[in-house]
């Protein structure tokens, strides 16, 4: 006679109705997918309400993945998403190295979002491979944001992976006056979050990437005096030797160059290679931080002219390839500045590493007026010179 297990049967059956009501109850990867687009959906429009609702449906799992979604991807405040986001167990402090809440929502203003992380424990000078949240608000040009973060005990001096402080980032142009609206003029530089780091400490004299300072990458004569009325070192050398007024002058940078000046900026001072501000500036060498990119020569040959009326030092100092500012200038055809050098004692004779002189200069970029200034008995080396420009 044959014995039925009821009970294992009992337990077959039990397990057969519950894959049947999973299969039915799941809804295919199709739906899915199409839940996952509209959940994203959702956060690029605001749609709060739907938000929720997916959320509580249990459509995304990683909650922590989706907050940093959310503030980056948002196109406006999304501080109520962000506090459902929370209350659902996002940690508002991920174990993740590329960015935190608080830095992507600092990086685009969400100032109620900043304050909502701050409240629920976010870490105010955690950093992360975009710096600090203080660093990210710098550089997007957000002063509320900046402000807030101060108030909330920001490291103002923090060092960026880099090696730049939140002080030599608002030096430079925010990415807002990096990319104006098209049709619309770049905006002036502003100096509100600059002085706002100065109030709160900043070190004006903190030295960042390639050794450079706040000074040497200040954008505008507003920053240069806030700078140096808090101690900045007008003649500090990068590690390649060159000083705030060299970094205005290669940028093309007339009023920074005027402000520097006005400040006390020593013209004479030599970088690596041997060479002033006002060599620099009778330089055709491309930049990529120029302020008017189309307008450099010009912009340098204006600053040059500044540069000629400042304390030239020793007016016969020669950079590595030997040359002065008197063959700078003749090279450009800067009659009056060649004036003005000769009158200062320039030598007119001295020749560069090739034997060039001044006149060699002028001769090779047909300058006939520079030339005739230079006028004079030709040594031997020179006429060799001359030889060699008229052959090439």
């Amino acid at each position: 006679m044959r014995v039925v297990n009821y009970r294992g049967l009992l337990v077959v059956v039990s397990i057969i109705t519950f894959c049947a009501q999973q299969a039915v109850s799941a809804p295919p990867q199709q739906d899915q997918q199409a839940l996952q687009r509209l959940l994203y959906t959702s956060i690029n429009d605001g749609d709060v309400n739907t938000f929720a609702r997916l959320l509580e449906n249990g459509v995304v799992k990683d909650k922590d993945e989706l907050l940093l979604y959310v503030v980056s991807q948002s196109n406006s405040e999304p501080v109520a998403m962000v506090q459902l986001l929370l209350n659902k167990g996002a940690h508002v402090n991920q174990p993740v190295s590329y960015t935190t809440p608080l830095t992507r929502a600092a990086s685009k203003g969400y100032g109620e979002t900043v304050k909502l992380l701050l409240a629920r424990g976010a870490a105010v000078n955690a950093q992360s491979d975009e710096g600090t949240a203080l660093m990210a608000a710098v550089t997007g040009g957000h002063t509320n944001v900046v402000k807030l973060l101060l108030e909330n005990h920001s490291e103002v001096n923090a060092k960026h992976r880099l090696g730049d402080s939140a002080l030599i980032m608002s030096s430079r142009p925010s990415i807002p006056e990096m990319n104006p609206k098209p049709g619309h003029p770049p905006p002036a530089p502003a100096s509100e979050i600059m002085s706002l780091l100065l109030e709160h400490g900043a070190d004006a004299n903190f030295v960042g990437q390639f050794g450079k300072t706040a000074l040497m990458e200040a954008n505008s004569p507003a920053k240069v005096k806030l700078l140096v009325a808090h101690g900045a070192q007008l003649n500090a050398k990068d590690e390649e030797g060159e000083t705030a007024l060299m970094h205005a002058v290669d940028r093309g940078d007339v009023e920074v160059v005027a402000a520097l000046l006005q400040a006390g900026a020593d013209a004479s001072v030599q970088d690596a290679t041997g060479a002033t501000a006002l060599m620099r500036a009778l330089s055709d060498e491309e930049t990529e931080r120029a302020a008017e990119p189309d307008k450099l020569m010009k912009r340098r040959l204006e600053a040059a002219r500044l540069l000629a009326h400042a304390k030239l030092g020793n007016i016969n100092a020669q950079n590595g390839n030997g040359e002065t500012l008197l063959m700078r200038a003749a090279g450009f055809g800067e009659t009056e500045m060649v004036k003005d050098l000769i009158a200062r004692g320039a030598d007119v004779n001295r020749t560069d590493v090739f034997g060039n002189t001044a006149a060699v200069f002028a001769y090779e970029n047909d300058h006939a007026d520079v030339q005739e200034l230079l006028r004079g008995k030709p040594s031997r080396q020179t006429l060799n010179a001359f030889l060699r420009a008229a052959i090439a």
